[in-house]
């Protein structure tokens, strides 16, 4: 594999806010993409991931990301089960994504959601910015940018 031009971006969450706290642009070998089938365009499903698509909104790279988006906070419960989410409110997240640099396209991170008995919805979008934005923003080398 060979390196090339991609974007490290982080991005905040809280509730359903999200907001990029820096771009930097940075060659590297990037994880391979989540085989994307012909017809299968369009992610369908639960869980969480992110995705790349060029201009024509035809996408061109995806992961899936862990449950960092959830609103909760997993902790040790000394029973049986040793781990468990915990609903927690207003607790700030950060996840940190690697996506190819593209002149034109956008970035969209899509979520399920649970409902209040612990049962997923099907993952829609949650957030988008245009790739000719996070460039720019890769460009002036800040580290907080405020796109929400």
């Amino acid at each position: 594999m060979q390196a090339r031009n991609a974007l490290r971006v982080m991005i905040s969450i809280k509730e359903r806010l999200f907001r990029i706290e820096s771009v930097t642009r940075v060659e590297t070998v990037l994880p391979p993409s989540v085989p994307i089938e012909r017809g299968q365009e369009k992610a369908e499903g639960h869980g969480s991931w992110f995705g790349v698509e060029d201009a024509q909104g035809v996408p061109v790279y995806r992961r899936l990301l862990d449950n960092s988006l959830a609103e909760g906070t997993e902790v040790f419960t000394g029973e049986a089960r040793e781990f468990r989410r915990v609903h927690t409110p207003g607790r700030q997240r950060t996840i940190t994504i690697f996506v190819p640099e593209i002149a034109e396209g956008m970035l969209a991170i899509h979520a399920s959601e649970t409902d209040k008995d612990g049962r997923p919805s099907t993952a829609k979008p949650m957030f988008r910015v245009n790739m000719r934005e996070l460039a720019a923003q890769a460009e002036k080398g800040e580290t907080h940018h405020g796109r929400e």
